[in-house]
């Protein structure tokens, strides 16, 4: 039995090979912004046959600074066309002094003339007219998804049905809130709009998983990960909730481990999983989303933070985050220095090399030099040093501050440059370091079980 698993996230793809599920071949990375994932397809591909390729996924992450529904269109009670975009105050806009672009376009909301109070019963009947009215309006839009979100559909979904039932005849690709009564109407309302903005990135995707497989001439199974050992088709597949299947597997480990959780460092997000606490809703950019998930902690920094000079002539991390496109100044690209150009010694001793282009290292130490001299540090290497001091104790407090963890599995590829800055700051703490919990071994592991 040959399978691959296939952990794709914003800017970065680890691939790793079995042909027994208890021989696993060591994983591959590779760089998105350089390496379409049908081209990853058609260098890792075997020879002959493939039975399953095992897919999880944070790329839907890379668009959440963006809005994400182009041309899905939302029905909704007359009267009620503002609430699916109000936006509940999170931590993202509260770092970045802004709220998120919204999820939809709102001259894609339609109101309709129907009612249903909170017993469920019907107030104001919908009339056939007004459906076939909406229909001709969608047309007019040129829209192909809809997302229906009427008010106490959860506890009568009488007009919920008969709309999506005369959408999806004329062919409209039709989005329903999940039905439960014990969750936030505007919860549910934002996980479906969520899943239907996500529809056509995710297919975007798949179709690029397909047409690898295609170049190969294999037929082979794609299943998408929503958790360790669950897989599903991409039909059946939750779009919101496989955004936290990494996070669900690093929660079993910490618990295998007896830690209190699983700091994160790896290439693309820095956080912390905690082992055993559950939120019942998602925080998102957005306001609460009916998803639950193991408790996530984003750190403040980031990898992608540019660092910047202050009034006061201190070098810090910047608020926002500048993302690996066009990226750090030692990918060859990048005009800011990153989080990420402190450790480029270490980048070039890695698997990271190959994106690091040949000569970088004298025009990265002229940022370096310039941004000490702007911060009245003569010493290029004092300097750096100093940064990286600041960085691993601030990554220490926060994690002190915000968890009290005691006991405490660390990850990722930043993970062994860190940790022994982590053990200095942190003595009193048990640190067990994984090399595995970031790579999609744990995607395979998932399926021998």
């Amino acid at each position: 039995m040959q399978v691959i698993g296939m952990q794709i996230g914003a800017s970065f793809s680890e691939v790793c090979k079995s042909e027994k599920l208890d021989m696993v071949l060591p994983s591959s990375r590779f760089y998105l912004p350089r390496t379409p994932v049908r081209q990853i397809l058609s260098k890792i591909l075997p020879p002959s046959s493939l039975d399953q390729i095992l897919v999880s996924s944070r790329y839907f992450e890379r668009l959440f600074e963006f809005r994400l529904g182009g041309s899905t269109a939302q029905v909704v009670t007359e009267g009620f066309q503002n609430w699916p975009s109000l936006s509940a105050t999170t931590s993202r806009s509260q770092k970045s002094g802004k709220r998120p672009p919204p999820l939809s376009s709102n001259e894609l909301c339609f109101g309709m003339s129907e009612r249903i109070d909170s017993q469920g019963q019907v107030v104001t009947p919908l009339r056939h007219e007004d459906i076939a009215k909406l229909a001709e309006d969608l047309k007019k839009s040129n829209v192909k998804k809809v997302v229906l979100l009427l008010l106490n559909s959860s506890k009568n979904p009488t007009h919920q049905d008969q709309l999506s039932s005369v959408l999806s005849e004329q062919g409209f690709q039709v989005f329903k809130p999940m039905q439960n009564t014990q969750i936030n109407e505007a919860a549910r309302w934002r996980k479906a709009l969520l899943e239907a903005s996500l529809q056509g990135t995710f297919e975007e995707l798949n179709g690029e998983i397909e047409e690898g497989l295609q170049s190969a001439s294999l037929k082979t199974e794609i299943l998408f990960s929503e958790g360790p050992g669950q897989f599903k088709t991409k039909s059946n597949l939750d779009l919101v909730s496989s955004l936290f299947a990494q996070d669900r597997f690093q929660q079993k480990m910490a618990q295998s481990f007896g830690a209190d959780g699983v700091l994160d460092l790896g290439l693309e997000s820095w956080r912390w999983v905690d082992a055993h606490q559950e939120d019942s809703v998602w925080k998102s950019p957005w306001g609460e989303v009916a998803q639950s998930h193991p408790s996530r902690l984003d750190l403040h920094l980031q990898p992608t933070q540019a660092l910047i000079l202050n009034n006061r002539r201190r070098v810090l991390p910047s608020e926002t985050n500048q993302g690996y496109e066009p990226g750090p100044i030692c990918f060859g690209r990048g005009q800011k220095v990153l989080l990420f150009d402190l450790f480029y010694k270490e980048a070039e001793l890695s698997e990271l090399k190959e994106w690091i282009p040949q000569g970088i290292e004298s025009r990265l130490q002229s940022f370096l030099t310039s941004l000490g001299r702007a911060a009245s540090n003569p010493n290029t290497t004092d300097f750096l040093s100093q940064l990286r001091s600041d960085l691993i104790e601030r990554i220490s407090l926060e994690l002190w501050l915000k968890t009290g963890a005691q006991k405490i599995l660390i990850c990722g590829v930043f993970a062994p440059w860190l940790l022994e800055g982590l053990r200095q700051q942190r003595p009193d703490c048990e640190w067990i370091l994984s090399r595995n919990l970031d790579s999609p071994r744990w995607l395979l592991d998932g399926v021998s079980t």
